[in-house]
Formats: C-alpha cells, structure tokens, sequence
C-alpha cells in the first residue's frame, strides 16, 4: 500500500483509473479494487468519492462497487 497525502489532482486521475477498470473488470470491492489497481487506499475512497457525486457509480448491499447504467 502507497501513502502519503492525495491531492485533488490525483484524486481525479484515480477516478478515472477507477472507472476504466471497473468497466474492464466489472464490479469490485474495495479490497479487489485497491489491490487490482494497485492505488493508495486514500487515493481510491476520494476516486469513488469523485464517481459517485457524478453519479457513475453505485455502491451494492454485496460490498461490490458497480458503473451505473445510465439510460
């Protein structure tokens, strides 16, 4: 695991890492998505953060997050 303080610059590049993946790979945890991605913790709750205000993303009642199919 990475650490160190994620900025808002990172944090948007992430979103958009988080977003290529899952639609690559479907939905996730958190932990797959932390580990498949190979992202800080930090940098990824702000992505999912970033994802979810544009509303892209849902989170299930399994844990998994999923893209939101938007008609």
């Amino acid at each position: 695991m990475k650490l160190g303080v994620t900025t808002w610059q990172e944090a948007g590049e992430a979103a958009g890492r988080a977003y290529m993946y899952l639609v690559s790979e479907g939905p996730k945890t958190f932990s797959e998505l932390v580990h498949g991605m190979k992202e800080k913790e930090e940098a990824l709750l702000m992505a999912l953060g970033w994802l979810s205000r544009e509303d892209k993303v849902e989170f299930g009642e399994d844990g998994r997050v999923s893209l939101k199919e938007h008609s």
